[in-house]
C-alpha cells in the first residue's frame, strides 16, 4: 500500500468563504459589512499563495469565498440605495416651513427653490 502525501489547504482561502458566508448570513446589518470585505482579501490573498505554491490546495474554497463575499457586498449596496432613496423621498414630501422644521429640510427646500423654482413650504392658513 502506498501512501501518497496529503496536499495542504491554504488557510486563507478557509477564512475567505467563512468570512463571506458570515456577511452572506447578516447582510442586513452594518458591521457584516466588514466580513464580506475580509472575505474578498482573504480570498484573493489566498488565490495569489496557491498559485505561487503549487502544493497548495483550496482554489474552490478562495473562489467560493471571493463570489459570496461580492454578493454580499452588492446586497448591502443595493439596500443602501433603496433605502437611502426612500429616505430623501419621504424627505422631500414633508412640508419645509413648520414648527418642527430642521436645518437640512431648510437646506433642501433652499436648493429645491434655488433649482427648480419650486417652493415647498405650507401656507400660512394652514399653520
Amino acid at each position: 500500500m502506498t501512501l501518497v502525501p496529503q496536499r495542504k489547504t491554504e488557510p486563507l482561502a478557509i477564512l475567505s468563504l467563512v468570512f463571506s458566508g458570515i456577511a452572506i448570513c447578516g447582510f442586513c446589518c452594518g458591521l457584516f459589512i466588514v466580513a464580506a470585505i475580509a472575505g474578498v482579501v482573504c480570498g484573493h490573498l489566498a488565490l495569489s499563495k496557491i498559485k505561487a505554491n503549487p502544493e497548495l490546495e483550496g482554489h474552490g474554497l478562495a473562489m467560493s469565498g471571493i463570489i459570496i463575499g461580492y454578493v454580499a457586498i452588492g446586497l448591502v449596496l443595493i439596500r443602501v440605495l433603496f433605502f437611502g432613496g426612500l429616505a430623501a423621498l419621504a424627505r422631500s414630501a414633508m412640508p419645509c416651513r413648520s414648527r418642527e422644521a430642521v436645518a437640512p429640510r431648510l437646506l433642501f427646500c433652499a436648493v429645491a427653490q434655488k433649482t427648480w423654482g419650486i417652493r415647498l413650504t405650507r401656507s400660512r392658513e394652514n399653520q
